[in-house]
C-alpha cells in the first residue's frame, strides 16, 4: 500500500514548495464584493452548452433548498448540465449543496462565501474550478462522485475539513478518482485532498499553505503526489 503526502505543515508563515511565503495570499485571492444579491428558491439549471456571467452576483439559497448542514439530500443551488459553464458568480449562505456539475463544466472565477453540505459535486468528466474559492466548510469543498477529472487551478480555501474528497462509499471503492490542483492556497484546513480507494490519485503543484494538519491522506493504495518537492530540489 502507497501512502504519500502525509506531512504536517508549520502554522508560522505560508509556504511553497518549501519556500517561505511571509506576506500572506496576494490580491488575487481576495473574495469580490457582490454587485447584486439574489434569493434562489428553486435550483437553477444552466443548459447544455451555454456559458453565463453573472458580473459577481450573489445567490443566496432559500431553506427550501437547505439549511448548509451537514444534513444529507439537500438541493443544490445550481445543476451545470454537459458542457455549461459560470463565471464571475458567489454563492451566499447557507449554501445549501452547492454547484452540481453534470461534466465538461467550468466554474470561472466562482466564490462559496459559507460552504453547506458541499461547494462543488463532480458528477462527470472534465469538470474544471478557474480562478475563486471557498470558505467555512464544516467538512468538504468539492465532492467527487465520478472519477473525473477535476481540475483547479488558481483557487483559495479557507477554514475547512477538507478540500477534494472521493466518495468513499462502496459503490465508488473502484472508482478512479483523478484530481489535479494547481496554484491553489490553503490556510485553516485538516487535509487538502482525501482518497480512501486504491485507483484514486492526485497531482499537486504550487500549494500555498498556513495552518493546515496535513496536505494529503492517502488510503488503501490511493496515491498524492505533490510535485513541488521535486521541482524545488531542481
Amino acid at each position: 500500500m502507497m501512502r504519500s503526502v502525509m506531512c504536517v505543515v508549520a502554522v508560522l508563515g505560508w509556504w511553497l514548495g518549501g519556500v517561505g511565503w511571509a506576506d500572506g495570499p496576494p490580491e488575487r485571492w481576495a473574495m469580490p464584493e457582490p454587485v447584486r444579491t439574489v434569493v434562489v428558491t428553486q435550483t437553477m439549471v444552466i443548459p447544455a452548452g451555454t456559458e453565463v456571467d453573472f458580473g459577481y452576483t450573489r445567490l443566496v439559497p432559500a431553506r427550501s433548498l437547505g439549511d448548509g448542514s451537514q444534513r444529507e439530500a439537500q438541493r443544490p443551488v445550481m445543476v451545470l448540465m454537459k458542457g455549461a459553464s459560470v463565471r464571475r458568480l458567489i454563492i451566499g449562505r447557507p449554501g445549501a449543496d452547492g454547484i452540481h456539475c453534470r461534466g465538461k463544466n467550468v466554474l470561472r472565477d466562482v466564490w462559496f462565501e459559507d460552504v453547506g453540505e458541499d461547494a462543488v459535486t463532480v458528477e462527470g468528466a472534465d469538470v474544471r474550478w478557474i480562478g475563486g474559492g471557498a470558505r467555512r466548510a464544516e467538512d468538504k469543498i468539492v465532492q467527487m462522485n465520478h472519477a473525473g477529472p477535476f481540475r483547479g487551478e488558481n483557487l483559495f480555501f479557507q477554514d475547512f475539513t477538507t478540500g477534494v474528497r472521493g466518495n468513499g462509499n462502496a459503490a465508488f471503492r473502484r472508482t478512479p478518482f483523478r484530481v489535479i490542483l494547481r496554484d491553489v492556497g490553503a490556510r485553516r484546513g485538516q487535509c487538502l485532498v482525501r482518497f480512501s480507494n486504491p485507483p484514486a490519485r492526485a497531482e499537486l503543484r504550487g500549494l500555498y499553505l498556513k495552518e493546515m494538519a496535513r496536505v494529503g491522506r492517502a488510503d488503501g493504495g490511493s496515491r498524492i503526489v505533490w510535485r513541488d518537492r521535486k521541482e524545488e530540489g531542481g
